[in-house]
């Protein structure tokens, strides 16, 4: 069954103390990190956002957050627009996400309504993949004002990746590095260019 990636960009980034989306970030936009892998593996690439006509340039649908209800919200919009029974819903903000997680994560999607990665930091709901079957759950959860997605894995049957089984996709886990703060930023330029120096810049 057929999958949509389904781009998180519609947050406050109260950490950054400014919209984060498109912050350069080695000369590119932050946004644009996880659009091209996304691209690269989905034919449909959806942007939930506040702001749809700021996506107008690119090769993707720009939909407007259906409910207010954060990240939660966010992919409840996901599941409802996307085309095909099954999302990779992640956030915007995560500029080393390597596409061999992403197929990892959809491989085992059938039997579930939900495919979550744990890293050693914990469980990373905003990398994940969820199923159309979800909706009902994730309504229920809004209507109790339940606004964080794992609230909702009670409700749904979750296949969780321990670490170990990504490890040897993502050794350093850096796809779950995401930029929230300019130390964050700082770090990730950092990264960059130890990636480039050792010539494996493309993240498989």
């Amino acid at each position: 069954m057929g999958s949509s990636a389904v781009i998180l960009a519609g947050g406050k980034s109260s950490r950054m103390g400014k919209d984060k989306v498109f912050l350069p970030l080695a000369g590119k936009p932050l946004f644009e990190y996880v659009f091209e892998v996304c691209r690269g593996i989905f034919q449909e690439v959806i942007v939930v956002t506040h702001r749809p006509e700021h996506f107008s340039s690119y090769p993707l649908r720009a939909v407007k957050d259906l409910v207010t209800g954060g990240a939660l919200g966010g992919l409840y919009t996901g599941l409802l627009c996307a085309s095909n029974p099954y999302i990779f819903c992640v956030a915007c903000d995560l500029p080393f996400l390597r596409p061999s997680l992403i197929r990892y994560l959809l491989s085992l999607k059938e039997g579930y309504d939900a495919v979550v990665p744990i890293a050693p930091d914990g469980l990373h709901p905003l990398t994940a993949v969820y199923s159309k079957e979800c909706v009902d759950a994730i309504e229920e959860a809004l209507a109790q004002r339940h606004l964080k997605i794992s609230q909702v894995f009670e409700r749904i049957n979750v296949r969780f990746c321990n670490p170990a089984e990504i490890r040897p996709l993502d050794p350093e886990f850096l796809s779950f590095f995401n930029v929230n703060t300019e130390a964050d930023l700082l770090r990730a330029e950092g990264i960059l260019r130890g990636i480039s120096s050792r010539g494996d810049l493309v993240l498989s």
